[in-house]
């Protein structure tokens, strides 16, 4: 491994390093350098890299899958249980007379049996949409706890588990979009 300079931890400056160096000397400060001490230190850093990108790449990456896995499958087990109401503005072609995040949000949950994992993620978009749309925001009931503020519901979501179940049940308002969620414990 060739090194060709060290930065100096001192001063900052940047040292000099020719074939055969067994020692370096800053010529701002005077701090001296092993050049074997400095290459055994770099490569540690590489090794370093090495293994966390072995970690992303092989461990934290399937999980990230997996848990995505489990959250669409989750997701898709409940198309189809109840008929999502959508509405278009009569005379508009569609979707421009509405906020896209409302609508975006309201064309894929159904009511019924969710992972906590899959009602995180649903919280995330209604985050999203109060945030983006305080004409429509959506309330969320859990337990004691109903909220359209999205600290509140980011702090909800917190005490929902993963893995366990909870049933949904999706409230919509006059125009057919979703106003409220309440979340329940499966017994």
């Amino acid at each position: 491994m060739k090194l060709n300079q060290i930065e100096c931890k001192s001063c900052g400056a940047h040292i000099k390093v020719n074939d055969g160096d067994e020692n370096v000397k800053c010529p701002y400060c005077g701090n001296t350098y092993s050049v074997s001490e400095e290459k055994k230190k770099m490569r540690k850093k590489n090794n370093s890299v090495i293994i966390i990108i072995i970690i992303v790449v092989f461990i934290i990456m399937p999980m990230i899958f997996f848990i995505g896995f489990l959250g669409l499958a989750g997701r898709m087990a409940h198309r189809g249980t109840n008929t999502t109401i959508t509405t278009t503005n009569s005379g508009t072609s569609g979707v421009e007379n509405r906020d896209y995040e409302v609508f975006k949000f309201n064309s894929g949950y159904n009511n019924g049996t969710w992972f906590g994992g899959t009602v995180g993620t649903m919280l995330d978009s209604v985050v999203t949409s109060n945030k983006t749309n305080s004409k429509k925001t959506i309330v969320v009931k859990y337990k004691e706890t109903q909220t359209e503020k999205p600290d509140e519901i980011i702090e909800l979501k917190k005490k929902l588990e993963q893995f366990t179940s909870y049933e949904v049940i999706l409230d919509y308002d006059n125009e057919g979009y979703i106003n409220k969620i309440t979340i329940e414990d499966v017994e």
